[in-house]
């Protein structure tokens, strides 16, 4: 089998939770302004991946006043490839536009692609918002049986501990000469490049667990046959953090930009309160993101709260024992505290009945100007509650919204 080299996973996707917990629109890199359109592109070298459901933005780069699978892979190699889009090239001929050279290959124009998993017509077929495009180069240039297989979906979403049930189709004109996609039976399945032991069934069925929250790309791969690897992009969620919540977005954001992490593999107990210690290193890791501290502070293993230490210290609470549930008034302290370090100023809002309790009222209403807290229904801040984790996720989904763009 040759060996899978993902350039490029999937990263940007949402994490996804217990049930699915996001729909397309979720999956989009961006809104997509009226010039252009978000689509993923997946591309593979001579049986390896190069690409795996790359985020692109797309616009008309080829002027021909459309978009068009040609401008999502021009965009894709401009991106990603090491030299840009000399890594692309096409010719017109009789038949239409065609490919020269895909990811840096010549292999004689023998290339194929798809869009959203069915047979494109030629390389100016439209595209929209959300399309997923596959191209790829010939293996076989003596038979030319290569397949294109697919899953019955380009993503998923699951539980930690939940398995995900996938049908492997493919358009094998032996299976069907009218080349309707059939069921791939006998083929192998990877995560992440590894296997994992079992294969599609007779009907090209296969489930999977998976037991850890994270991102996934499941692969089709046979030792036998010349097959376009079909490809899954699986999110695992935390089995307890439900599709609804008030948080489930917070959550998503702040695991998958790695701010936040579960207090296991597969739970975030999300009504949890959070020590001091944990919240000063979510400041921490923001900070590394945004180029105030140059990361090199742990944040995990035995000694994870060395980057916590230097915050305690340098914002000036000193908070005595960082292992406490930190209160809301020193969250709000901390929290003001990287937000002025990033330049941020305060604006006007209501004040919270009760924020004039607390010694640090001053911050409480400065990340409230901000937009970093809303307070309660009834308009009180509650200072010397602790914060839950839910609600600290929450904190900082509302910061991320209100930073510069890194």
């Amino acid at each position: 089998m040759k060996k899978l080299f993902a350039i490029i996973v999937a990263a940007a996707l949402c994490l996804g939770l217990a049930a699915p917990a996001f729909a397309a629109d979720d999956l989009l890199i961006s809104p997509a302004p009226a010039d252009g359109v978000n689509v993923y592109v997946t591309i593979v070298d001579a049986g390896d991946m190069a690409l795996i459901q790359a985020p692109v933005y797309v616009t008309d780069v080829d002027t021909d006043g459309a978009l068009t699978i040609n401008d999502a892979l021009i965009a894709a190699h401009t991106k990603y490839y090491k030299d840009g889009a000399d890594g692309f090239v096409t010719h017109t001929g009789d038949y239409g536009l065609a490919i020269d050279k895909l990811w840096g290959v010549e292999n004689g124009g023998s290339y194929m692609y798809y869009l959203n998993d069915g047979m494109a017509w030629s390389l100016v077929d439209p595209i929209s918002e959300g399309a997923y495009i596959t191209a790829y180069g010939f293996q076989d240039l003596e038979g030319w049986s290569d397949v294109y297989t697919f899953f019955d979906k380009p993503t998923a979403t699951v539980a930690a501990g939940g398995t995900i049930e996938l049908t492997l189709k493919g358009y094998d004109w032996m299976l069907d000469p009218n080349g309707g996609a059939s069921p791939m039976a006998n083929v192998n399945i990877y995560v992440d490049g590894e296997a994992v032991g079992t294969a599609t069934d007779s009907e090209g069925k296969v489930s999977i667990t998976l037991g850890k929250v994270g991102t996934y790309a499941i692969y089709a791969i046979s030792d036998t046959a010349f097959l376009t690897p079909a490809i899954c992009t699986v999110k695992v969620g935390f089995a307890d953090v439900p599709a609804d919540e008030w948080y489930t977005a917070a959550v998503n954001f702040c695991y998958s930009n790695g701010w936040i992490v579960g207090e296991s593999d597969s739970a975030f107990c999300p009504a949890a309160n959070m020590s001091a210690a944990q919240y000063m290193t979510i400041i921490y890791r923001m900070g590394v993101m945004y180029g105030i501290y140059d990361g090199t502070l742990a944040t995990e293993g035995e000694n994870w709260q060395e980057a916590a230490s230097v915050i305690n210290a340098d914002c000036g609470i000193a908070i005595a024992d960082l292992n406490a549930d930190i209160r809301r008034d020193e969250m709000a302290y901390v929290t003001a505290y990287l937000l002025r370090k990033l330049g941020i100023t305060g604006g006007n809002a209501e004040a919270f009945t009760d924020s004039a309790e607390s010694a640090y009222a001053e911050a409480i209403e400065y990340i409230h100007s901000v937009g970093a807290v809303d307070g309660y229904e009834d308009n009180s801040f509650r200072p010397a509650a602790s914060i839950e984790r839910s609600e600290a996720a929450q904190v900082i989904y509302k910061m991320a919204n209100i930073l510069p763009e890194v």
